[in-house]
């Protein structure tokens, strides 16, 4: 992206809160560093503009970018006012330390169930009889996080409700984003099943 003379003065746009600017000096080719300083600036401002910028920025060329992206992020998810939208910030990341993460660390298999329903709870024994079956089909250990009545349309997919849910069950039980492998969900007529693999991939 053509920045006319001289590079962007990085410090002047974070002065004058020019979020546009220091968007654009995300694309600055010529210096690492202008990028650099861009995502720690617009980490600071906290606007939700940068929100998909700086979720581009975790695949820049420079790892000292990436790594400053992923720093940013957070500060900005908290602020924002719909899940669905911290959602999508706390995906990316996860995608992001899933790729950094040193190949020497290894995470176990584990995967975690979130029940959802429309209109009748699941029954316990229900419960029970869908944790054995998947324990078997996925060959780890699987655990509960609970039943959740669904919002609006009944998802019939994997959809950004769906993974906002197991993103979210996820952070509140302390289970760390980093780890996720894999999101699916099993639909039914007015009831579904979300599974959180965790160190691994699902088996489909």
């Amino acid at each position: 992206m053509p920045f006319g003379f001289g590079k962007p003065n990085v410090q002047k746009m974070k002065e004058k809160r020019d979020v546009e600017g220091l968007i654009k000096a995300l694309s600055y080719e010529k210096d690492y560093g202008v990028r650099l300083d861009a995502t720690i600036a617009l980490g600071d401002l906290g606007d939700s503009r940068a929100v998909e910028p700086l979720i581009a920025a975790l695949n820049d060329t420079e790892q000292s970018v990436r790594k400053t992206a992923a720093e940013a992020l957070p500060k900005i998810r908290d602020t924002l006012p719909d899940a669905l939208q911290q959602a999508r910030v706390s995906h990316a990341l996860a995608e992001f330390n899933r790729r950094e993460r040193p190949p020497t660390e290894k995470v176990s298999k584990r995967a975690y169930l979130i029940f959802l329903w429309k209109n009748v709870p699941w029954q316990e024994e229900e419960i029970a009889r869908m944790e054995s079956g998947l324990k078997q089909q996925y060959g780890c250990p699987v655990q509960t996080l609970g039943s959740v009545q669904a919002v609006g349309p009944f998802p019939t997919s994997p959809d950004e409700y769906v993974i906002a849910t197991g993103l979210m069950a996820c952070e509140k039980f302390g289970i760390s984003t980093d780890d996720i492998g894999d999101i699916g969900y099993r639909p039914g007529p007015g009831f579904g099943v979300i599974t959180v693999m965790v160190g691994g991939k699902l088996t489909r």
